[in-house]
């Protein structure tokens, strides 16, 4: 009887032993699925950085077309307009101003009396 209890108690550390390097196999097994899953979640993840550079570069792309058409309208309707009128009217006003402006630089007291104020050398002469 003795005997057969000691080949159970054998037998049953062999299963013992058996389950532990099965038990060790699975933990094996178990971090090679780890690190395959971090790998594939990487991967996802760079996968997406690579998505979203694409997205905001064809979004730039897209913006950029539009604002050449936007200029290329533009361009068309100052060409639309100068052939109607001759010269474009903003073009116009802004050439009086700068002439205007380059009279006042040359003669600041004819601009003064013409605008109704005292010439500078007047009041020049009276403060001093």
């Amino acid at each position: 009887m003795a005997e057969q209890q000691i080949d159970v108690a054998e037998k049953q550390r062999v299963v013992a032993e058996g389950q532990r390097v099965v038990a060790e196999a699975q933990r094996e097994v178990a971090e090679a699925q780890r690190e395959v899953a971090e790998e594939q979640r990487d991967k996802a993840e760079d996968s997406r950085l690579v998505d979203e550079g694409l997205r905001r570069v064809a979004e730039r792309e897209r913006a950029a077309e539009e604002q050449l058409r936007r200029n290329a309208e533009h361009a068309r309707q100052t060409a639309e307009d100068f052939r109607e009128n001759g010269d474009s009217p903003l073009r116009a006003e802004r050439c009086a101003t700068a002439a205007a402006t380059q009279v006042a630089i040359a003669d600041p007291e004819k601009v003064s009396a013409d605008l109704g104020g005292t010439p500078a050398s007047v009041d020049k002469k009276s403060a001093g």
